[in-house]
């Protein structure tokens, strides 16, 4: 596939999109499932991109050389210490998302659930606030592969519902089997 780098698209069931979306499915249990950041890897994104702002501050703080990247891009001491001082501002960046992936990661988990009328999960990785679709809102399901990272792609009809494998967990393809089932039940 060339020029998806890597991205790769699965289509799951797809919903009939005439049923009513309140309609309860008979005999489903309802299922819940922990939806949080991992701890290590929270800490392990923390700890690089702290190191890396760090060196990078030092660097731009005490610059008065030019640099040269790939012997194709050439940078006066100026210039180079603006581009540490940018680099600085991006691993900064990435260090508060990882001090707020930590901190997601020992707080209380979020839950994604599937009753007998929809499901409800987090509106994103990042927020506590919670989206619940029924079954008959559901227009679509799909899998996103990119570089072996899956994520459920849920629309519906007001946009779009994403659920990460990698925050997800090992519970990732209950997941999927199981709103799969539910909503070919809508048919």
């Amino acid at each position: 596939m060339a020029g998806t780098f890597g991205k790769r698209t699965t289509a799951l069931a797809t919903p009939h999109p005439g049923t009513h979306p309140r309609t309860a499915i008979a005999g489903t249990t309802p299922l819940s499932f922990e939806y949080r950041p991992k701890a290590a890897s929270a800490l392990l994104v923390t700890a690089l991109t702290g190191a890396v702002a760090v060196f990078t501050v030092w660097t731009a703080r005490d610059n008065d050389r030019g640099l040269i990247i790939n012997h194709l891009i050439r940078l006066d001491p100026s210039q180079a210490t603006i581009f540490w001082w940018g680099m600085a501002v991006v691993c900064g960046i990435g260090f508060l998302l990882g001090l707020f992936l930590l901190v997601l990661a020992v707080s209380p988990p979020r839950l994604v659930t599937l009753d007998a009328t929809g499901i409800t999960a987090p509106r994103n990785t990042f927020t506590t606030a919670t989206v619940t679709l029924a079954y008959g809102a559901i227009t679509d399901l799909r899998i996103v592969t990119v570089k072996r990272h899956r994520t459920l792609t849920i629309a519906h009809r007001d946009g779009r519902l994403s659920i990460t494998e990698t925050v997800m967990g090992e519970h990732f393809d209950t997941l999927i089997d199981a709103l799969a089932e539910r909503c070919s039940r809508r048919r």
